[in-house]
């Protein structure tokens, strides 16, 4: 059953049918993700689960745009909003820049019902207020996470397959936990 306000591209991943993994994957190891969404960086980690050591844990640093980073930009520029810069498809994270129209802190207009705080920045409240924090037409702020959050895990997706190969990826169950 899809939820309402997810995008189907995210639900496309917990949705899409899999073959059972061979008899050696079954039950003995995972992989094990960590996605850092932040308001204005993001970023991923990834280990298995036969490792013991902090060490094993990888960390992406190569991202679309700019190696040798620990995080990436949050921040997404579609193709529908940049067609005067002729972009053909959407960018995110580094490739996301200046002359585009992009959304970025869209975290902090996830929650519309959240009041705020007497530590909030009031700066960024009259931000949000008066408009600066900016969403597409065609998406709410659920819907501009849920196609950043699409990219970054096709981005990993892409990672561990040229790292471990298509079939382990395929076959080995992936625990990810968002923060």
């Amino acid at each position: 059953m899809e939820h309402p306000q997810m995008s189907s591209k995210i639900m496309d991943i917990y949705e899409a049918p899999r073959e059972a993994p061979p008899p050696y994957v079954s039950g003995r190891h995972r992989l094990i993700v960590g996605i850092d969404y932040g308001t204005t960086y993001s970023g991923i980690s990834y280990v298995t689960s036969d490792k013991k050591h902090i060490d094993d844990i990888h960390v992406v640093r190569s991202w679309p745009g700019k190696d040798g980073e620990w995080k990436t930009p949050t921040r997404i520029a579609y193709a529908s909003e940049n067609q005067k810069i002729a972009l053909e498809e959407n960018q995110w994270g580094y490739r996301a820049e200046a002359p585009m129209v992009m959304c970025s802190w869209t975290k902090l207009l996830l929650d519309a019902s959240a009041r705020p705080a007497q530590s909030d920045d009031h700066r960024l409240q009259s931000d949000i207020e008066s408009g600066k924090l900016r969403l597409p037409a065609h998406r709410n702020a659920q819907g501009v996470t849920a196609d950043y959050l699409h990219e970054l895990y096709k981005h990993l997706k892409q990672k561990l397959t040229r790292e471990l190969g298509a079939s382990i990826v395929a076959s080995t169950p992936m625990d990810v936990w968002l923060t």
